[in-house]
């Protein structure tokens, strides 16, 4: 993954999540994307719980 992608999925999950960017840079790529998609999931289930 490029250092742009690993920083775009870092701000999202920093948006999403409120966790430090300085735990995010330690995740190696797989990591990264694995919590990037835990987010987004977290974030999906919420959206349905108030709709």
């Amino acid at each position: 993954m490029s250092e742009k992608e690993r920083s775009h999925l870092m701000e999202w999950i920093i948006l999403i999540d409120e966790v430090s960017r300085s735990s995010l840079i330690i995740l190696n790529d797989d990591e990264l994307e694995k919590k990037y998609m835990l987010s987004v999931k977290k974030v999906s289930v919420e959206l349905n719980d108030f709709f």
